[in-house]
């Protein structure tokens, strides 16, 4: 089933409406101290709205993917205003503080890290002539980002295969699909080693455990859905991953 124009302007209306509103906004935030205390916005000047961090990324990539299909849609000056309003040098060097911040190692872990990386990788193949820069100036986010999920991927002896923002295949297949658009071959390979390491030997899936109660995505098959993009002989692999009849 294809996205229509329909569908696509009506999506990128959210978003539209959301990404400048800061409340609700569910706050993952760690203080360090007192001078912490502060808005969503104060925090997060890019990323404050659509009610979390990752909200908020992902709702800009869903206005470029947007565009990207549907070049002509009635709100694309408005996309466009909304990205020039946000994506400014100051206010990605304040969103990237906040991660380098003390304690804050874990901030949106994997997750964020996914979608940013997917972002990036829609403002790279965006062909309207304003993304080179606003790519540009999410660089020095997209550059801490990536280093995250390296430091991540080796240090994580097991994957996390809830069905939730914790899950580690999710977050890889969205790593990947930006390595491999910007050949990056240092973090392809990462992420190949990681994705072969955890899954490779997956048998007999355990299938009957899905949904959980708090679940939004199925384990099981994205964790499929990252192999299919890792090893050659996916066929195989997926026989041996599904349930024993």
């Amino acid at each position: 089933m294809k996205l229509t124009e329909q569908q696509a302007e009506a999506f990128a209306r959210m978003p539209l409406q959301y990404l400048r509103q800061q409340y609700p906004n569910h706050i993952m935030h760690l203080l360090n101290g007192d001078a912490d205390v502060l808005s969503p916005r104060e925090l997060h000047p890019v990323f404050y709205g659509c009610y979390d961090w990752h909200s908020a990324v992902h709702g800009y990539w869903l206005l470029l993917r947007s565009l990207r299909l549907y070049p002509e849609l009635s709100c694309r000056k408005d996309i466009i205003i909304l990205f020039d309003e946000h994506f400014k040098p100051d206010n990605i060097a304040r969103e990237l503080a906040y991660f380098n911040a003390p304690s804050r190692a874990s901030f949106e872990r994997p997750y964020g890290y996914g979608w940013l990386l997917a972002l990036a990788q829609e403002l790279n193949n965006s062909s309207l002539p304003q993304a080179a820069e606003w790519a540009r100036c999410l660089e020095p986010l997209t550059r801490d980002i990536r280093e995250r999920l390296m430091d991540y991927l080796s240090k994580l002896t097991y994957p996390i295969r809830v069905g939730t923002h914790f899950n580690t295949a999710f977050a890889l297949i969205l790593g990947l699909d930006y390595a491999r658009s910007q050949h990056d071959q240092t973090l392809e390979q990462a992420i190949l080693n990681a994705a072969n390491g955890y899954y490779l030997e997956d048998i007999n899936y355990p299938a009957h455990y899905e949904p959980a109660g708090d679940e939004y995505i199925s384990g099981g098959l994205v964790e499929a859905l990252l192999m299919s993009k890792v090893t050659a002989d996916f066929a195989g692999w997926f026989d041996n991953f599904l349930p024993a009849p």
